[in-house]
């Protein structure tokens, strides 16, 4: 059986840990919907508007306020930053409260308040809002912020799922892949909420995906299908990924051993952002397979660690 990732500790960070930037989970307003997806603070037009100077509720507001944490020195711009928000929170604004529930979880601009982040997100999902929904979800699921309860996680993140959320499909497929939390083990929902996350462009659900796959949980064990899914998010830049294929070309899973590309791998994965117990997974894995290589090949492979770029 492959070794899998406790995911208990995994979601517990993967929140704490996302983006590369502050404001890369906060979302810009849109008029014409209030369940819509991140999208980059790279390009703020993209919402539809240019950035506003004005402080107050408008959508603008709040296209800069994500445009100001995401430049240089944003611990200059929070009080800004938070009078943008409230003043839009105020008005019912689901976007801004559910980035106010983000900021509180995160300690962006505020001392991090896992208790005032539910209550933001809690208003939010009241008004329809699915990335609230899955947060809502997710904190009742691991008793961050509130009493862990089950059935309202649940609840919670299948609302957030059929409105389209493409995280709640990742947070039901993980919980029910080995029935943590008081979610049922059920691989067969596991698979449709995994495969529902990987179709909405979450790369991490391949490698969900592929442990059912290569240890037949609810599925008849097909390790090329594994180690295809496996090799795609890692191809993608998903570090998780690239752990799981460095193991693969270690063991030959699935393929013939190969040290020099689980070296490569590994150390790609290296540079990712991992829980500590994956991160000594890796660490061991780069390991033993620089164990069997030369000088020479241990030098080609960092070569090509330093020339790699994911695909798209």
């Amino acid at each position: 059986m492959v070794r899998t990732v406790s995911l208990s500790m995994f979601l517990l960070l993967s929140f704490a840990l996302c983006g590369q930037g502050w404001a890369n989970e906060l979302l810009f307003p849109d008029a014409s919907s209030s369940k819509q997806a991140p999208r980059s603070p790279k390009s703020p037009q993209s919402s539809q508007k240019k950035a506003s100077t004005a402080v107050g509720a408008d959508d603008t507001a709040m296209d800069r306020a994500i445009v100001l944490l995401d430049g240089p020195n944003p611990e200059h711009h929070c009080t800004t930053v938070m009078e943008i928000y409230t003043s839009a929170a105020s008005h019912n604004s689901s976007r801004a409260q559910y980035n106010l529930g983000y900021l509180y979880e995160n300690g962006v601009c505020v001392a991090k308040d896992t208790k005032e982040s539910m209550s933001w997100f809690m208003s939010a999902a009241k008004q329809g809002d699915s990335d609230a929904m899955n947060m809502v979800g997710w904190k009742y699921a691991w008793g961050v912020g509130v009493q862990q309860n089950a059935a309202e996680a649940r609840r919670w993140l299948e609302q957030a799922s059929n409105g389209g959320s493409v995280k709640a499909n990742l947070s039901l497929g993980t919980l029910m892949l080995q029935g943590e939390n008081g979610f049922p083990r059920d691989h067969s929902l596991a698979k449709s909420y995994l495969e529902r996350a990987t179709a909405g462009g979450l790369i991490i659900a391949k490698v969900f995906l592929a442990d059912l796959y290569s240890n037949g949980w609810g599925v008849p064990r097909d390790v090329p299908k594994a180690l295809e899914l496996v090799r795609s998010a890692a191809e993608q830049g998903e570090p998780l990924g690239q752990q799981r294929l460095a193991w693969y070309c270690l063991n030959g899973m699935g393929l013939a051993k190969d040290f020099g590309m689980a070296y490569f791998w590994a150390s790609l994965a290296q540079q990712g952002k991992l829980i500590e117990s994956v991160h000594r997974d890796v660490q061991d894995i780069r390991n033993q397979a620089m164990k069997q290589l030369t000088s020479e090949e241990i030098a080609r492979q960092d070569a090509q660690v330093i020339r790699w770029r994911p695909s798209k």
